[in-house]
């Protein structure tokens, strides 16, 4: 189990203390930050220190569970992850009591969870998402949509890739194009948003028997025609749902009209007794581009 009880030392003054001891330390820019604050607020609820003179935004992790979000090296150009290695890192650790600048200063939510260290696996994909707000859809490499690894530019002709066109750049994991068992032909797994993915797309005619294939660069990023996030609460006892919330709403805002809405309904008068327990569900509503036709659009469900 992740240890989740650490509390910064008892003074008045910073501490410079080294990362990849009692913690390891994530650092991003204000400008990402920000991007995550919004999302993070009403569900991680942890503490994060904030550098506003130098532009930082820090926050800690249990030491050594960084592994439990495997893509912190697809982040490397605005995340860097402060862990022990080769070399030392100090962060500069403010005591509990400040929670404002000027200066190095917690910046804790009126929800607090009471933890400062956050969970590695959700803050990693908190994260991505920021990355993609801050900087657009195109800011974090592609993933293979089947092994999961950075996909890198290749060249036409590359051994054991004969069903693949000879014209163009294509982008394929680099361990994926070496054993194409890697990637089996199929439909799309885990898709990241505002990242590109290669799909196969069965070409509409047959050679000597065989069906052919070719590769369909696609886009996935946030669907404009829809509400880009919506948060409801459901009642595990009796199966009840929280009203819809406005469209304009912030998703912190969505998470605080659900949250009202458990307490109302545990007040409530039940024949069977109270109702005390709930889930939170929040959905991102996302839509493919592809860069060429491949056919009509279904109607939308």
């Amino acid at each position: 189990m992740i240890n989740l009880g650490w509390a910064p030392p008892v003074g008045e003054d910073v501490a410079l203390l080294p990362a990849g001891c009692e913690w390891d330390a994530v650092r991003t820019s204000t400008a990402v930050a920000q991007a995550a604050f919004p999302i993070l607020d009403g569900t991680e609820n942890c503490a994060a220190i904030v550098d506003a003179r130098a532009g930082w935004v820090y926050w800690l992790l249990p030491p050594g569970e960084r592994g439990g979000f495997a893509h912190w090296e697809r982040l490397g150009q605005y995340v860097t992850l402060l862990a022990a290695g080769s070399g030392t890192h100090y962060v500069g650790v403010p005591p509990s009591h400040r929670r404002a600048g000027p200066g190095l200063h917690w910046r804790i939510t009126g929800e607090w969870s009471g933890r400062y260290l956050a969970q590695p696996y959700y803050l990693g994909a908190v994260l991505t998402s920021a990355v993609c707000l801050a900087h657009g859809p195109g800011a974090l490499p592609g993933q293979c949509a089947w092994c999961e690894r950075e996909l890198d530019p290749v060249g036409p002709g590359v051994r054991g890739d004969r069903a693949r066109p000879s014209r163009g750049r294509r982008r394929r994991a680099p361990a994926a194009v070496r054993s194409p068992g890697l990637c089996p032909r199929g439909p799309l797994a885990r898709p990241q948003p505002g990242v590109r993915h290669m799909n196969h797309q069965p070409r509409p005619t047959r050679h000597h028997g065989r069906r052919r294939y070719r590769y369909v660069e696609m886009t996935l990023a946030p669907d404009p025609e829809a509400t880009p996030y919506t948060v409801h609460a459901t009642c595990t006892t009796c199966g009840e749902q929280s009203p819809a919330p406005e469209a304009t709403e912030t998703i912190t805002g969505m998470h605080h009209q659900a949250q009202r809405w458990c307490t109302s309904h545990a007040a409530r008068d039940h024949p069977d007794g109270r109702h005390l327990r709930y889930t939170a569900t929040v959905t991102l509503h996302w839509h493919i581009t592809p860069a060429e036709d491949i056919g009509p659009a279904a109607p939308a469900g």
